[in-house]
């Protein structure tokens, strides 16, 4: 029996963060393991399954890399970008051109 077949975590989480066995993600989103959701989670995805893990680790991987894909809270829709960037919110770059970007970086 090969170590897919027996659910080797570690093995899954190889497999993921390559990019192969893609065929079965649907059915490791729900992986009992938090090194196989934490791996889908960081790779992108499901952020809206993942965002509500029992894991926290889980839960900021989400937000670490997954951030702009997740709905805009009520509170986020209200703040300035100065506000978002003094949060490390990375929505603070939605509204501004590549050169504010870069002269905001810069300070």
């Amino acid at each position: 029996m090969s170590k897919i077949a027996k659910g080797e975590p570690s093995v899954i989480s190889i497999l993921i963060s390559n990019g192969y066995a893609t065929e079965h993600y649907h059915k490791w989103k729900k992986h009992p393991d938090g090194r196989v959701r934490s791996e889908l989670a960081r790779q992108g995805y499901w952020p809206d399954f993942f965002i509500q893990d029992k894991k926290p680790d889980v839960r900021a991987l989400v937000e670490k890399y997954n951030a702009l894909k997740l709905p805009v809270s009520p509170i986020e829709a209200t703040m300035t970008w100065e506000q978002l960037y003094a949060i490390n919110n990375p929505r603070w770059m939605n509204s501004l051109s590549a050169y504010d970007i870069i002269d905001v970086k810069n300070q």
